[in-house]
């Protein structure tokens, strides 16, 4: 089952490239109603616009703590519409990118799986 998260830029390429790892959240009544259930993939958007840059990241486990919820963020299974952010020309070079947190313009718009 799939997570929907919406992040600011920032967080969303951190996520990206690996450097963030655990997603947050407090505990909170909606919080605590929503990750109760079982999830395998954790979609994040940057924006809510249909051509927003989404990724899709698997979870390894989901921790209820006092003060917080800990998303555990597993391998970086789909992007999309990441061009905005990163510019790339093939999945190749986008991995690398990623992991050089290389930010600019770029107009493909073709969806890759890493």
């Amino acid at each position: 089952m799939y997570l929907y998260l919406t992040l600011y830029r920032k967080p969303f390429l951190e996520i990206l490239t690996g450097r963030k790892n655990i997603e947050y959240r407090e505990r909170k009544q909606f919080w605590d109603k929503k990750l109760q259930k079982e999830y395998n993939v954790a979609v994040f958007r940057n924006g809510y616009n249909a051509s927003s840059p989404k990724m899709y990241r698997e979870i390894v486990k989901i921790v209820k703590c006092e003060k917080e919820w800990r998303i555990y963020l597993g391998k970086i299974l789909k992007v999309e519409n990441v061009e905005s952010i990163v510019q790339y020309n093939s999945p190749d070079d986008l991995t690398k990118k990623i992991k050089n947190f290389n930010i600019g313009g770029g107009n493909n718009k073709d969806v890759y799986a890493l």
